[in-house]
């Protein structure tokens, strides 16, 4: 009896051994599932906090009286949000379709601020000509160029249009 326990001994290691790494591999599994969802979460949370911070600055720009401090502190700081989410970008420290939904709002706000903003085409190039100043928005600027002259292009086309008929 005891000769066949010997003899079986290792067939029952085996067997204990293929069912740790059974179980191991299942531990594995959920341990990547669950971070995999942490990172989801992480990304909404950031798009949630991005688009929180750039309607905050947007609001306060529009809001501020032109010409005045306010609105110049508006719009420094509104330029101060495009630029930290600029190099988020630029560094591609987001994947897709984070990345992209960044991006096409930066894209946006450059294209609104060309047209909204009183002084601001000549400002805004003031500010990101400046080799201390908005180096990271100045260089999304310039690799998106095409995509923020084509957007302006686009809703300068659709203000254009008339209103259609009513009815």
């Amino acid at each position: 009896m005891i000769e066949e326990l010997i003899e079986t001994a290792p067939l029952i290691g085996a067997a204990i051994a293929g069912i740790s790494a059974f179980i191991s591999a299942i531990g594995l599994g959920v341990a990547a599932y669950q971070m995999l969802q942490t990172r989801r979460t992480a990304v909404l949370q950031t798009l949630q906090e991005f688009f929180k911070t750039v309607v905050e600055r947007e609001r306060a720009l529009l809001g501020a009286k032109a010409g005045t401090p306010e609105h110049r502190w508006a719009f420094e700081e509104f330029l101060n949000c495009l630029e930290l989410y600029s190099s988020t970008i630029n560094h591609r420290m987001l994947k897709d379709p984070a990345r992209e939904i960044v991006r096409d709002k930066i894209i946006d706000s450059v294209v609104i601020i060309q047209e909204y903003v009183n002084e601001t085409l000549a400002t805004l190039e003031e500010h990101i000509t400046s080799e201390a100043a908005y180096t990271h928005l100045r260089k999304f600027i310039s690799a998106n160029r095409r995509t923020i002259a084509a957007r302006r292009l686009a809703r300068s086309q659709a203000q254009a249009q008339p209103a259609g008929p009513t009815t």
